[in-house]
């Protein structure tokens, strides 16, 4: 399938405010995207020190105010109160943190650098040094994608500096703005714990060189959008099979020195990467290895250090993401806070915030989608009978989240000394964290566990649970609001709910059954080789769209996201039938508005290849396109811009 290249003229760079700025509204006949958010669109500001606008940005907002409005209660009785309320005013007290400079930092440093060699380092970092830095490796505890009952150990890289490892291999543009500005910040970083300008530089260049060995064995960004990913970062490993892989890398002494060496089964994700560790832990790269942990325990730390080190993360932030200004104080503050104590925060607004009538409001809005949803499945008729029946059996297993957790974490069990200094309670919440962590190793998985917290603006779907979870941040904006007309109800969180029950059935999720286990086994061969040819066509289709200036989507990347909007899109459509009256053009509209977005060029261009999602205005464009209901909705004919022939309209679900 080719895609109609006329017809995209009038789409790019419609997100752009510069676009849609003081311009004539285009017909939504023509660019339906920049026709709904015209307005929005050649208004929208970005707030200082931030990269972006949009919708869910702007949900995010109004769940920061309701947020700080429990912060700014300066006598909390209950103990998670007390937690959030003490980080909170450790970040906002600015005193104290120029007080102290950089003081909480220089001990953990002059530890590192006393290290004399490899056998020194490898003490170093199993007696608590990995506490104090990101480490050389990430571990997680999770479910084991096979056996989806019974948590399991994965192992990988931890993540670079220039965040995808493609960059290490060819550079492009976008890698070397990354660059210089890390170079900048690591090396004004450096200075403050009292390097001069030769010594920093060559600490920075020397911490490159390693991490390019790394990187280079590594996967890219890209690699989701590989048919073959969720097999190829499954390799299961006994402790002896992993010992036998560590030739020189001394992951089960660290594994061990973190109390999840006695896992049962270690899940190896990248082979190549501790391949290559191997060969780059050795003494000819000691004083290499230790500048690559000292800048990250620096980049670590800086957020909550001193003004300097603030003003300095701000402007690596800047230089990076193509943002304007700084973020206020309080603002970082709750950034950071959210960061650290999330769950903790969920807890006290949901309770404040979270009623049951809007959680029974979503829940019955779910199950008429997942009614809807069964029917379309039982009616599919490019699948055999059987994988019919087990796509439907798994659709029927779906855990559904709304809102709030049933439990919590164990927040009693986290607490802060008097003295500790801000760093110091940053490190008590992540030993709290990691001490959850090692408490599920060989035990079985908690289905009631929540990824994200609540009150973040999002929505996910969890293959290794089958469970799709619709978070209370989400409730709200544009979004959804009880007393919405059924129209935008449905174009928002209707929208968000039948995109994450299509995940279930994209090309990742359908890998897991209805337990959450990874295999093949619901499907026919047959069956499965004609939905790969309905997936593959959504990847062409969305492939090579030109969004930025010699910048194009990459629609293997983005097919998931691309198929999950199609599949939302055409079972709210199926609803909409079944409402008398029902007014399409006000469904349409309202779909448009989750996907308003203005973003710096530099953000953009870096999403173009880090994000699994397409841009704002085609997940609205090139999705409502493909349904006849838009098409007869705003009258889109031959010649309009919007228009596509029916014969080209995808369909997967």
């Amino acid at each position: 399938m080719t895609r109609q290249e006329p017809d995209y003229a009038n789409w790019i760079n419609s997100d752009l405010v510069d676009a849609v700025a003081g311009g004539d509204v285009p017909r939504p006949q023509d660019d339906f995207h920049a026709a709904i958010n015209h307005d929005w669109l050649s208004t929208a500001q970005m707030k200082p020190g931030e990269p972006s606008m949009s919708a869910f940005r702007e949900q995010m907002e109004e769940v920061e105010q309701q947020v700080k409005r429990i912060l700014a209660d300066e006598n909390p009785q209950s103990h998670v109160g007390k937690l959030v309320h003490r980080l909170y005013t450790a970040l906002l007290d600015m005193d104290a943190r120029n007080a102290l400079g950089m003081a909480p930092v220089l001990g953990r440093l002059e530890r590192l650098q006393r290290v004399s060699t490899l056998g020194e380092l490898t003490a170093f970092l199993c007696d608590g040094g990995w506490r104090l830095t990101t480490s050389l490796h990430a571990n997680e505890v999770f479910a084991d994608k096979r056996d989806s009952l019974n948590n399991v150990v994965y192992l990988g890289p931890d993540s670079f500096s220039l965040v995808d490892a493609n960059e290490y291999r060819e550079r492009t543009a976008q890698g070397d703005r990354t660059k210089a500005a890390n170079d900048a910040y690591q090396t004004a970083l450096l200075k403050k714990v009292g390097f001069d300008e030769d010594a920093a530089a060559g600490l920075v260049e020397k911490a490159f060189a390693v991490e390019s060995l790394i990187a280079t064995a590594c996967l890219g960004a890209d690699a989701p959008g590989r048919d073959d990913f969720e097999e190829i970062t499954y390799n299961p490993l006994t402790r002896e099979e992993l010992e036998e892989l560590c030739i020189t890398y001394p992951l089960p002494s660290l594994l061990d020195a973190m109390e999840v060496g006695s896992s049962r089964k270690f899940v190896l994700e990248e082979p190549d990467w501790l391949a290559r560790m191997n060969e780059v832990y050795i003494p000819e790269n000691l004083e290499g290895l230790k500048a690559l942990l000292l800048v990250r325990m620096l980049m670590d730390a800086a957020p909550f250090l001193d003004q300097d080190c603030s003003e300095l993360t701000e402007q690596w932030r800047a230089a990076r993401l193509g943002s304007q200004g700084s973020r206020p104080l309080e603002k970082k503050a709750y950034d950071l806070t959210s960061a650290l104590l999330g769950m903790e925060i969920g807890l006290l607004y949901t309770e404040r915030y979270v009623t049951d009538g809007t959680v029974a409001d979503v829940e019955h809005l779910i199950a008429q989608v997942i009614d809807t949803y069964r029917a379309r499945l039982d009616e599919t008729d490019w699948l055999s009978r059987e994988t019919r029946d087990k796509a439907v059996e798994k659709l029927d297993a779906m855990t559904v989240r709304v809102a709030r957790p049933k439990s919590w974490p164990p927040f009693e069990q986290l607490d802060f000394t008097d003295d500790a200094d801000l760093l110091e309670l940053t490190l008590a919440i992540r030993d709290f964290r990691h001490a959850c962590r090692v408490e599920k190793v060989n035990r079985e998985v908690d289905r009631e566990e929540w990824l994200m917290s609540p009150q973040q603006v999002n929505a996910y779907y969890l293959p290794t649970d089958n469970s799709i979870n619709i978070l209370a941040g989400i409730l709200g904006g544009v979004f959804y609001s009880p007393d919405a007309p059924i129209e935008e109800r449905m174009g928002g969180i209707g929208m968000v709910i039948g995109h994450e029950i299509t995940h279930a059935f994209d090309k990742s999720g359908s890998k897991y059954d209805k337990h959450g286990n990874l295999g093949e086994s619901w499907w026919t061969d047959g069956d499965r080789a004609a939905f790969k040819e309905r997936t593959d066509a959504v990847a062409r289709y969305w492939d090579g769209i030109e969004v930025l200036p010699g910048k194009t989507m990459d629609g293997k990347l983005t097919s998931g996201e691309n198929t999950a909007d199609l599949g939302g899109l055409m079972c709210m459509a199926a609803i909409g039938h079944t409402i008398p009256g029902f007014d399409w053009a006000a469904f349409f509209a309202a779909y448009a508005r989750n996907w308003r977005t203005v973003e710096s060029p530099l953000l953009a261009e870096f999403l173009l290849t880090n994000d699994v999602h397409a841009p704002g205005h085609l997940r609205t464009n090139a999705a409502v396109q493909q349904l006849p209901e838009f098409h007869e909705a705003y009258g889109v004919r031959p010649g309009d811009g919007m228009y596509l022939p029916p014969e080209m309209r995808l369909k997967v679900w």
